[in-house]
């Protein structure tokens, strides 16, 4: 145990040396012991007595802790001012959730197996995570999506997971392993409204590793129900909206504003 933290210890000090100009050793050597092993000191800023550091653990997303400035106390939680203003949440706002953002944007395309819908020239493209089970992903598509998608202004690149039901995640596995996965997907959820999702799969095959990927960066992103869906606009701001999106929202205030992705 001593040596593990040794080792953490000298490799805090070696490799984020430049974060940890301004933190003494005895506040290093806290951190050493609570942060979780393989952590990353992102960003150190001072707060009146404390340092709040902004770190990640190993396949999580950025998180805030304090220590005091003579390296004696730590916490994790909310940190307020003598008016009462949450000052972890100025925080979270200012650092975190940019942080957080930028990551799950750079990882988006490569960490998670997506498929997509509509014209490969369509000049707007966006991310949509869905659940096959979920009735909001079909109205969204037949309200939202699919109008635009046939205008060729809007290509949906889907992240199918399995979340709601018990067969969510082999509905979803039958999709990715379709041949035509787009074609599927869309006679799906186009099927009429009396037989609704009652659309006959083959839901015997095991759940490959790109579902898992696929439910793995929703968990980590905190991407709760579905759908979720994730663009950037020309102005570099990243969306991230869950539920539904009406049409003549996401067309007068979107679509004319969405990035063309590589």
């Amino acid at each position: 145990m001593m040596k593990s933290r040794l080792a953490l210890f000298i490799f805090l000090l070696t490799c984020y040396a430049s974060i940890f100009a301004t933190i003494t050793p005895q506040q290093t050597a806290l951190l050493t012991l609570y942060l979780p092993a393989h952590s990353k000191v992102l960003k150190q800023i001072p707060v009146g007595q404390w340092q709040a550091i902004i770190y990640q653990a190993a396949g999580q997303m950025p998180s805030l802790m304090y220590i005091d400035k003579q390296g004696q106390y730590a916490f994790f939680g909310y940190l307020l001012d003598n008016k009462g203003h949450n000052v972890s949440e100025q925080l979270i706002n200012q650092y975190v959730h940019p942080l957080v953002e930028q990551q799950l944007w750079q990882h988006i395309a490569t960490d998670t197996q997506w498929f997509v819908e509509g014209d490969q020239h369509a000049p707007h493209t966006i991310y949509v995570v869905a659940d096959p089970n979920s009735d909001i992903v079909k109205k969204y598509y037949l309200e939202t999506l699919y109008p635009a998608i046939v205008a060729k202004q809007l290509a949906v690149r889907w992240i199918l997971v399995g979340a709601i039901n018990q067969d969510s995640e082999a509905k979803a596995n039958a999709f990715m392993q379709n041949i035509n996965p787009a074609q599927a997907w869309h006679d799906y959820l186009t099927n009429t409204p009396e037989t609704g999702f009652n659309v006959k799969l083959d839901t015997t095959t095991n759940t490959p590793e790109a579902l898992s990927k696929n439910v793995q960066f929703m968990l980590q992103y905190r991407l709760q129900l579905t759908p979720v869906t994730i663009f950037k606009t020309t102005d570099k701001q990243l969306h991230i909206v869950s539920g539904f999106i009406q049409d003549e929202i996401l067309i007068d205030n979107f679509l004319a504003k969405i990035l063309l992705l590589c």
